[in-house]
C-alpha cells in the first residue's frame, strides 16, 4: 500500500525528469526522499499485517516471519532446491 504523499512524490518525480527541468543534486534529494517514503510506507504495511494476523487469532512469531520472507527478494536458489527423497 503506497501512501498518497509518496505516490505524488514519484508523480512530480516523473515529470520534472521528463520535462528536463531536473539537475542531478535535485534529483538525488528527490530520490532520497521517495527511497524513505517508500520505507516508511512498507514498514506502515508490516505493521498493519501482523496487527490484522493477531486480530484472526494467528500466532504472531509465525505471521512476522512470513511478512519477512515476503519482504526478502528471493535471490538465492538454496530455497529452491528440492532434496529428493531416498528410495527405500
Amino acid at each position: 500500500m503506497i501512501s498518497e504523499a509518496t505516490k505524488n512524490l514519484m508523480l512530480s518525480r516523473f515529470q520534472a525528469i521528463h520535462s528536463g527541468q531536473a539537475k542531478d543534486a535535485d534529483l538525488s534529494k528527490i530520490n532520497k526522499e521517495v527511497r524513505r517514503l517508500l520505507e516508511s510506507d512498507l514498514y506502515k504495511w508490516r505493521e498493519l499485517k501482523s496487527l490484522e494476523a493477531a486480530v484472526k487469532g494467528r500466532i504472531l512469531k509465525k505471521s512476522k516471519r512470513a511478512l519477512a520472507l515476503k519482504a526478502t527478494p528471493f535471490t538465492n536458489l538454496e530455497r529452491l532446491t528440492i532434496v529428493p527423497r531416498s528410495a527405500s
